[in-house]
């Protein structure tokens, strides 16, 4: 079964995560074999003994290894996989908080990673934010949120080729959403004529 893996890029606040939820379940609705992943550093963010080891970049390794974990087991068993912890960030990130030395290494396991999803195809996307920024349990003001979205699309880019596809309005994201299920769909179908054409 091909797998597609969608994951949102973007600033905190951005709304990656409604955004995510949002996809899944408009998904599933529609037909599509599709399983949502949470993003890990969200839940270890909340105990405040957490946070520090966060910031200080001590948990990059593991933080990347668990969401890793929870998404491979799905490649080749769903057509979709929202993934609201997207790999490639937790880099962009490592690149602001850890030593330098360090950064070889997580590079060279986040590409790890990135082969044993093979040969799942990956999908970025980042949504514009319509709302106000919400600063209630974050880490960042607007100012900085803003600063961070342009940062790390920048960084991205240059490191990884990543250039994520912008959806602004919710009917844009509709659309992007309908767009998929009618490849999932024709994907689906070809397989199904392969099959017959075995038998």
């Amino acid at each position: 079964m091909k797998t597609i893996i969608v994951s949102p890029i973007g600033e905190p606040g951005a709304g990656k995560s409604t955004f995510s939820m949002w996809l899944a379940h408009y998904l599933k609705v529609n037909g599509i074999n599709t399983e949502f992943v949470p993003e890990v550093i969200k839940y270890e963010s909340y105990d405040s003994e957490d946070i520090k080891r966060v910031i200080s970049g001590k948990f990059d390794f593991r933080l990347l290894t668990r969401q890793h974990a929870m998404t491979k087991p799905l490649v080749g068993k769903v057509e979709v996989i929202v993934n609201d912890g997207a790999l490639p960030p937790f880099f962009y990130y490592s690149l602001l908080r850890v030593d330098p030395m360090r950064l070889p290494a997580l590079r060279e396991r986040l590409d790890q990673y990135l082969m044993e999803q093979q040969p799942a195809e990956h999908r970025y996307v980042t949504v514009k934010r319509e709302h106000e920024y919400e600063s209630v349990g974050r880490r960042q003001n607007e100012e900085e949120s803003i600063r961070l979205r342009h940062d790390l699309l920048e960084t991205l880019d240059k490191e990884f080729e990543i250039q994520p596809l912008l959806l602004g309005s919710w009917d844009e994201r509709r659309d992007y959403a309908d767009r998929l299920i009618e490849e999932v769909m024709e994907h689906r179908m070809k397989n199904k004529m392969r099959r017959s054409l075995h038998l």
